[in-house]
C-alpha cells in the first residue's frame, strides 16, 4: 500500500512538472519527458507495473542526465531557490536535475515491478 501511495505522489509531482512547462522555450519536449514517468507512476499506483519499460527508460533518462551533469554541477544556487528563471544557465541545470529525478524514479519502478 505504501508503494502505491508513493507512486501516486510521484505521479502528482510529475504532473506538476508538466504543468509548469507551458512557458518553457521547448515545452513539448519537457512535457513529454515528464509525462512518461507520470504515466508509469499512475500505472504503478494502480498495480499495473511495466518493469521492462521503466528499466529501459531509466537507462535513457540516466544517460541524458549524465550528459547534462556539467550544467548541473556548474549551476548557481539561485537556479533552485527562485521560482522564476533568472538566467539561461538555470534552465539547463533544472533540466539536468529533472532528468536525474526521472531516471531515479523510473529505476525504482523498474526494480519494484521486477520484484513483484
Amino acid at each position: 500500500m505504501a508503494f502505491r501511495i508513493a507512486s501516486a505522489a510521484m505521479a502528482a509531482v510529475f504532473a506538476l512538472a508538466i504543468a509548469v512547462q507551458y512557458n518553457d522555450p521547448d515545452p513539448l519536449v519537457w512535457m513529454l519527458a515528464y509525462a512518461i514517468p507520470c504515466a508509469l507512476s499512475v500505472a504503478a499506483a494502480a498495480q499495473r507495473d511495466w518493469p521492462a519499460a521503466a528499466g529501459a527508460l531509466c537507462a535513457a533518462y540516466a544517460l541524458a542526465a549524465l550528459l547534462s551533469l556539467p550544467s548541473l554541477l556548474a549551476a548557481r544556487a539561485q537556479a533552485f531557490t527562485h521560482w522564476h528563471m533568472l538566467s539561461a544557465e538555470d534552465e539547463s541545470a533544472r533540466e539536468a536535475a529533472g532528468l536525474g529525478l526521472c531516471a531515479l524514479w523510473l529505476g525504482v519502478l523498474g526494480l519494484r515491478g521486477r520484484a513483484r
